[in-house]
Parts: structure tokens; C-alpha cells; sequence
């Protein structure tokens, strides 16, 4: 229903404005868990109503037992797991694929993301401008949001547009759904979501967002002289619509001090970890680079600019265009980082100013099939200049298939740098692959191929130099009827390595031997991983403790437990044990979470490795806290205590977040360190940044 922009309510959870009476009814919910197609436990209704600039969303969420709602979340992109909330799904080009989510809970917390490809991937560190609020009341839980139409991208002639929504009842693991209320159909399914009509006469204004911002940073080094720095820098950011359907992004002296830390990771493998992205300019329209590639292969890696080896290399600026129709979408990324000092083992190494260039377009040829292509160009490292990548990648997919989802990938790649010389041609990957996900009964198989000198210089590779042949397939019959015993799961997954001639590498059969979901929201699982590894040369597991070339045959048990998150105190523990290389392996894994209620919450976890090698044992801790105090929605505190006993280093790192306004924010970050290997806490470097950003938008 479209209203004078007069009439627009005011977002404070209550809905008292006169226009809701009469604003158009979204219609009723069908319960999709615990039983499909059931009416749901509780009434809800969603009215929508939009004027030029804005779509309103007013949701009352009725409930007959409201002293048992879960309302612990308050900060803007907590976890709502926990707690009772609700989702909706906007594609305003229809082009069944891509999709703005929004997500609000009673406790006040909301969240939103960007849903690519029907939800292959999913983008929740995504931020939009947009207002939401929300309130408990005697009868149940309300909301209101404000969703500005220059958040989102459109197309003005689109009058029709994607459209879905889903609520939680936690306390009875209840999910209700407007559109396509089917276990089968995941609601991240863009295809399958329903559809709002006559969205015409919106307005983008210039489609023109500009932030300034300014930054203050003081570092104190580790050298024992006291010796500190204190810099003061200002930056842009820019955001501009040529067309309602394109986007033109700029960032200048790009800083990203309001990042929050990784967690701490321990590799006992032979191969590289990975850390995902989490800076706001690359995460704005990254679905638009989204490729289906071969597992573990990343053509496009955006973390690699400004980061080598390690080290921050800092980013001069970065231009990105970005667009979408009903029929394609594209994306070009231009950035140049600064010339800086590298510091590899200690070693002072030069690194000159990089240019780094990514390009992605893919094209709909129908509801059900699409292909694209992507480019890379530059290496952040500066050891090749002349680096490229190049690929292709094709997906078709149907929920026709006798009534269920069927889906085929495949990919091909290209990269020219090839430092060794040793394949013929250029070093390649590929992959092809089917996938039948279904609620009850789930299978997927699949073949892929990474050449032994494919490097994507702007991207990540895990296993090079291997064909990889991988199958699974999943049976969990459900019990609609009993009182206590939700799922039951059987799972098998079977992944074959070898190289690319043929020669067995490894074989890994991971084996949910059986599963429980229980009723309360409690899980139990019991687990058998099997390896079988042929070992062409030995390596060190850690610290000069490894083991020697040959074939090792390794068995090991686990069981994973879980309490439900809606508990006021939840957690996991897991344990396996069994073979490992020439010796054994013991693993523990404890998380808990207490979450009182919305003010505070604090998580714990404990990762402990104990292994027994014949060259030597050793074990491995990570321990992380984390606590949060969020005072408001807008204002929150949160610090992140993590150590382990492979670095000896303790990181703390201390976040306040302020939300001035929608697109106005104010960050005030300390990180500190210590090295604990004396037994004692002499700090490794203390750093105190200050940033406020403040979004105009014409």
C-alpha cells in the first residue's frame, strides 16, 4: 500500500500510527517445523506500505505465553539464534537468485545480509542503511522497519518484486513461513520466494552516499625505549548510482580500524588456514564476485589486498562498480596499495605500490540457468606483475524433479603465472558436480582437478597438484508424532584425493554414524572419521615433531553434544580419539554461552589437542573469552580475551560500538598483547584507534 510520506510511522516497535490499520495484510504464515503445513502456534501479521523513499514493514508477533520469550540479543549483528525472531527476503529485480535480507528480534538486535545465487552464499557481514526497532507488549512482540529504497538496488521499471518472510517461536523450535512452507525448500531459496506488486514511483534521490570519516591511532612498540606513534588520518568513502541498477563505490586513504580481530587458529595440517573477510568496503556488493569454484579454490580472494604474509600493507584507495538487472549482474574492482616494508622472518623486504584488478560477470538464461566468467589481475606480493586468473562457471537447478531440488555446478579455471614451468600450458582447475538437497534424503557427488602450479595471485588455494572425487549422502527421517524425538541422521561422506595422473593421495570417510534432534532443541551425535594417507615426503606437525613419508591408515571416534542455544546457558562438547599418523590424537572442544538476558552475555571455549607421535608428543591449547555489554541497540562493548600455547601470545582486543544514526558510527578500539613465554606478561604492543564516520546521503 503506498502513503503520503507524511503518514510515515515512527520506528519505535510500537504500531500506533493510524496507517496500520490499514496498511496492506502480508497474509497468513504455514508452520514448516516442527510440523509441516500445520497451522502455526501463534498468529502473526505483517503489513507492508511504502511512500517514495522508503518500504514500512510492521510486524505484531502474538503470543499467548509472552514471560517465555527469548529476547537475550540487543546488538546490531548478533547471533539470533537464540532467541524468538523474525526474517524477510526482498529481490527487488526478481530475478530469483540475489537478495537483501533483514532480520529483528524482540530484544532489539537486527541483522541484515546478501543472499547470492539462491543462497550458495551468504553475506551477513554485509551492513545496510535502514531502521528497525522493536518492543514486548502484554499480548506479544512488535516491530517496525524502515527499509530506504537507496539501501537496496532496483530497477524503476520493476513494479513486481521477490518477497518472503519467516518467524521463530524458540522456546518451541518452531519456524512459520508465508511462502513455500517446505521442509524441502531452504528460505535462503530466492527462487521459491512469493512475490509484492505494484512497487512503482520510487525515488534513490542522486543515489549519491558520502562518508567521511577521520581516524586517530596511537601505537606504543614493543622495544623497551617507550617508543610510541600518534597519527591522525581523514578518508572517504562514496557510494553513487549512475542508474538505479549500478553502483560506483570509492574509497580513499581506506582505513578499517573498526575490524574485528580473527580468531585464533593453530594449522596441525599441510595446508594453509583461512581467515574470511570482514572490512566494510569489500564486503559491500560481494555477491556480485561470487564464483563457483572448485572446493577450496577462491579465484577471488579480496582479503589479499592490503595483507601479505601477514602484514597490513596499506591501501591507497579502491574503486568498485557494481550492477545488477533482472538478467545479469557484474563487478569491477580496481585497488592500489602503498609501497610499504615488509617484515618476513624478521627480515626487512621492500614492497613497491601494487596495482590489483578483479572483474565478474555472469548472465540468467533462464529461471534455472546461469554462467559467468571472472578476471583477475596483480599480485599483492609483487612477485609476479604479470599475474592473472581467468574462469568460467555454469549452474543449473530445478525444484521440479519430481517434486524435489535437483542442482548442476561446473567451473574451469586459468592462471598465467607458473613460477616452476612444470605443467604444459597454462595451470588449470575444474570442477563438475550434482547436488540433490532435500529435507529427508540429501546426496551430492562431484569431481575436481587443481593443477600443481594453479596460484591465483588475488586468491586462495587450498590442495594443489590434486584430483579430488567427493560424494555424500545424508538420511534423516523425521518423527512428527513423538514427544521427544525430533530427527534422527545418518550421514556418509566419502572424499578421494589423487594427483593429477591417477596416483591414490588420500581417502577421508567422515561418518555421522547416528544423530539425534531432540524435541527440547538438544543434539547428540555420534561420529567416525577414517583416513587412509599415502605420505610422498615428511613434514613437521609442529615445532620439529613430525613424521616420515609413507602410508598410514588412521581410525578415529567422536561424539558432539549440544544444548540448545534458547537456553539461558547453552554450549557444545566434543571429544574423539584414535589414530593419528604414526601415533594417536585426542581432541576436546567445550563452548559455553550464558546469555542472562540482553544487557550481558559471556561465551567461554577451550580447544585442547593431545597428541603422541613417534618423533615426540606435544599438546595444543586455544582459549578464547568473550564478553558483551550491549546498553542499547545502538551502543555496545564488547571484549575478546584469546591465547594459546603454540604462540604463547595473549591478544585482547576491546571494541566499543555507537551507532549516532542510521550510517553514522563511532568506533573506539584497544588492542593489546602479551607474551606470556617467561611466564610472565610483557606486552608486545598496544594499539588505541578512534573513528567516526558520518554517512551523507543526497
Amino acid at each position: 500500500m503506498r502513503i503520503e510520506a507524511a503518514a510515515a510511522p515512527t520506528i519505535d516497535g510500537v504500531m500506533d500510527e493510524p496507517m496500520w490499520q490499514t496498511a496492506a495484510l502480508l497474509g497468513d504464515l504455514t508452520q514448516v517445523i516442527p510440523i509441516e503445513g500445520e497451522t502455526p502456534s501463534q498468529r502473526t501479521e505483517v503489513r507492508l506500505a511504502f511512500d517514495s523513499d522508503a518500504l514500512y514493514v510492521g510486524i505484531a508477533c502474538f503470543d499467548d505465553d509472552v514471560a517465555s520469550l527469548r529476547a537475550t540479543q540487543r546488538r546490531r549483528d548478533a547471533n539470533l539464534d537464540p532467541d524468538d525472531s523474525i526474517e524477510l527476503l526482498i529481490d527487488p529485480f526478481h530475478d530469483r537468485r540475489n537478495a537483501f535480507w533483514f532480520q529483528i528480534g524482540p530484544g532489539g538486535a537486527r541483522g541484515d545480509a546478501l543472499i547470492v545465487k539462491n543462497g550458495q552464499q551468504f553475506n551477513k557481514r554485509w551492513d545496510g542503511i535502514w531502521e528497525g526497532r522493536s518492543t514486548i507488549q502484554e499480548d506479544g512482540w512488535f516491530a517496525e522497519m524502515r527499509i530506504p529504497f537507496a539501501t537496496l538496488n532496483f530497477r524503476e521499471d520493476q513494479a513486481v518484486w521477490g518477497f518472503n518472510f519467516r518467524r521463530f517461536v524458540r522456546r518451541l523450535d518452531e519456524e512459520d513461513r508465508w511462502r513455500t512452507p517446505s521442509r524441502d525448500v531452504r528460505f535462503f531459496s530466492v527462487a521459491d520466494a512469493g512475490e509484492i506488486a505494484g512497487m512503482s514511483g520510487l525515488k534513490q534521490g542522486l543515489g549519491l552516499d558520502i562518508t567521511p570519516f577521520i581516524v586517530g591511532d596511537w601505537q606504543a612498540f614493543p622495544d623497551g625505549a617507550g617508543v610510541s606513534d600518534t597519527t591522525v588520518e581523514v578518508g572517504l568513502d562514496a557510494f553513487w548510482r549512475p542508474t538505479p541498477d549500478t553502483k560506483l563505490s570509492v574509497s580513499y586513504n581506506t582505513d578499517f580500524a573498526q575490524t574485528e580481530v580473527d580468531q585464533t587458529q593453530v594449522n596441525l595440517t599441510r595446508f594453509g588456514l583461512f581467515f574470511p573477510e570482514k572490512r566494510d568496503f569489500f564486503l559491500e556488493d560481494s555477491g556480485n564476485f561470487y564464483f563457483d569454484a572448485p572446493r577450496g579454490v577462491v579465484p577471488f580472494f579480496s582479503r589479499r589486498i592490503g595483507l601479505v604474509s601477514g602484514d597490513v600493507v596499506p591501501l591507497i584507495g579502491a574503486v568498485k562498480y557494481t550492477g545488477q538487472t533482472s538478467n545479469a549482474t557484474f563487478g569491477l574492482l580496481d585497488a592500489v596499495t602503498d609501497s610499504t616494508v615488509l617484515d618476513p622472518g624478521g627480515a626487512n623486504e621492500a614492497l613497491d605500490s601494487q596495482n590489483l584488478f578483479a572483474a565478474r560477470y555472469s548472465q540468467n538464461f533462464s529461471d534455472e540457468m546461469d554462467a559467468g566468467v571472472i578476471v583477475t589481475s596483480g599480485d599483492p606480493s609483487g612477485a609476479d606483475s604479470g599475474a592473472a586468473t581467468v574462469g568460467f562457471d555454469w549452474g543449473w537447478r530445478t525444484s521440479d524433479f519430481n517434486g524435489k531440488n535437483l542442482r548442476f555446478n561446473a567451473s574451469a579455471l586459468a592462471a598465467t603465472n607458473d613460477p616452476n614451468g612444470t605443467e604444459d600450458g597454462l595451470p588449470t582447475a575444474f570442477s563438475v558436480a550434482v547436488n540433490y538437497p532435500n529435507d529427508e534424503l540429501d546426496w551430492f557427488a562431484g569431481v575436481s582437478q587443481i593443477g600443481a602450479d594453479f596460484d591465483p595471485a588475488l586468491g586462495y588455494v587450498q590442495r594443489r597438484g590434486v584430483r579430488r572425487y567427493s560424494a555424500g549422502l545424508s538420511i534423516q527421517p523425521r518423527f512428527d508424532d513423538s514427544d521427544w524425538l525430533r530427527q534422527l541422521s545418518f550421514e556418509v561422506e566419502p572424499t578421494l584425493y589423487t594427483d593429477s595422473t591417477g596416483n591414490f593421495e588420500t581417502l577421508d570417510i567422515n561418518t555421522d554414524v547416528i544423530g539425534f534432534r531432540f524435541e527440547s532443541g538438544d543434539r547428540a551425535t555420534l561420529k567416525l572419521l577414517n583416513t587412509t594417507e599415502q605420505l610422498d615426503a615428511g613434514f613437521d606437525v609442529l615445532d620439529g615433531i613430525g613424521v616420515e613419508a609413507g602410508r598410514y591408515n588412521e581410525t578415529r571416534v567422536g561424539i558432539s553434544l549440544r544444548a540448545a542455544d534458547r537456553r539461558e546457558v547453552s554450549g557444545r562438547l566434543e571429544v574423539f580419539g584414535g589414530q593419528f599418523w604414526d601415533g594417536t590424537r585426542t581432541d576436546y572442544q567445550g563452548r559455553l554461552n550464558w546469555r542472562p538476558g540482553p544487557l550481558f552475555s559471556l561465551s567461554a571455549s577451550l580447544e585442547r589437542t593431545e597428541i603422541d607421535l613417534a618423533a615426540g608428543s606435544f599438546d595444543v591449547n586455544v582459549a578464547s573469552l568473550r564478553t558483551d555489554l550491549v546498553f542499547t541497540p545502538d551502543l555496545s562493548w564488547s571484549g575478546d580475551l584469546q591465547w594459546d600455547n603454540v604462540s604463547e601470545q595473549v591478544g585482547f582486543n576491546s571494541r566499543v560500538w555507537w551507532i549516532l544514526g542510521p550510517g553514522r558510527e563511532l568506533f573506539f578500539v584497544v588492542n593489546q598483547g602479551w607474551d606470556t613465554r617467561d611466564g610472565g606478561f610483557t606486552p608486545t604492543g598496544t594499539d588505541v584507534a578512534l573513528k567516526l564516520g558520518y554517512t551523507l546521503r543526497y
